[in-house]
């Protein structure tokens, strides 16, 4: 027939390899999701050399714990965070594990994405030749793409990605769901939303993510549980974003295994909870994407279902 099966999926970041995390991570496995989307800190390693073990230790966790009960080994896709890369800005040379360990996009050449028209400096060859793409899309065709993105860790949220989403999320307009996966929250609920990087992600992204009426955005950093109401984005940048029955629903789902943070309201946040380690459970069908907060073994303590996205020529 022409009925899609419905999907599973589970959305998670902020690692450590702690007992916590062990707990979660066989909880996640027992759902026997398709896929995980993984939103950065994984090792906490920090682009160390040094903390290789680090790396030994997450690196078993996940694929020993992530295997579901019929013996299948569940799919990563993962975003980079600042504990993969040592901070913000870095080049890709100066990021020793992780950029190996997840190789979504293998080689960037130097000049596929920077125009050859200009004169560069040796220092510039040097930072454009080491810099990897951190950024990418997966489809489940008729029904869902996601894009994972550097939340200015390696590559920029302006310029190139973000015409790289631009047009991805474009192209893809006909599918009922859409998501993004990224590290640092736009709408944070530990930290102040004024500060520098969460504004520059805002001014960078949440226009495209309004055009193309993005369904989820699932963001982390925080450690904890937040969800906001659909927000989509003035007419000027100046504006802000506002409620909107068509807008996008962030999603903070740093609560893997890292340590916890206390957690604040602000206008934007509709539930926030900052008490137990959790991962959130997507279900996927044409008619509805079911997104539902989980303790482990198995406590739901927030939903939330999303309607298939309908766009107008307003929206193009």
């Amino acid at each position: 027939g022409n009925e899609t099966r419905a999907v599973r999926y589970v959305a998670c970041a902020d690692l450590a390899a702690t007992d916590t995390a062990w707990e979660v991570t066989r909880s996640i496995a027992l759902e026997a999701p398709l896929f995980v989307l993984i939103g950065g800190d994984i090792a906490y390693a920090n682009s160390l050399p040094a903390c290789y073990r680090r790396w030994d230790r997450m690196l078993e966790m996940l694929s020993q714990g992530l295997v579901s009960p019929n013996g299948v080994s569940i799919a990563l896709i993962v975003s980079i965070g600042n504990h993969d890369s040592g901070g913000y800005f870095k080049l890709s040379s100066d990021v020793p594990f992780f950029i190996h360990y997840f190789p979504y996009v293998r080689v960037t050449p130097p000049f596929s994405e920077y125009p050859r028209k200009y004169n560069y400096t040796d220092a510039a060859m040097r930072e454009i030749t080491a810099r990897r793409k951190l950024y990418h899309e997966h489809v489940i065709p008729g029904l869902f793409i996601v894009v994972v993105l550097d939340s200015n860790l390696v590559n920029l949220s302006a310029g190139i990605q973000r015409f790289w989403m631009h047009n991805v999320l474009a192209s893809h307009l006909e599918l009922p769901f859409s998501a993004a996966v990224f590290h640092n929250s736009m709408y944070p609920c530990n930290r102040n939303y004024e500060e520098s990087l969460p504004t520059l992600q805002r001014q960078d992204w949440e226009h495209v993510f309004s055009t193309v009426r993005l369904s989820v955005a699932f963001e982390n950093h925080d450690h904890l549980y937040k969800r906001t109401p659909p927000l989509r984005r003035k007419v000027s940048v100046e504006d802000g974003a506002e409620v909107s029955p068509v807008g996008t629903v962030y999603i903070g789902t740093g609560g893997w295994g890292a340590h916890l943070a206390p957690g604040h309201d602000a206008w934007y946040i509709a539930r926030f909870m900052d008490q137990h380690h959790f991962y959130v459970r997507g279900t996927l069908s044409r008619q509805a994407m079911a997104l539902e907060a989980v303790i482990p073994p198995r406590d739901v303590f927030d939903t939330v279902t999303l309607e298939p996205r309908k766009l107008t020529p307003s929206d193009e």
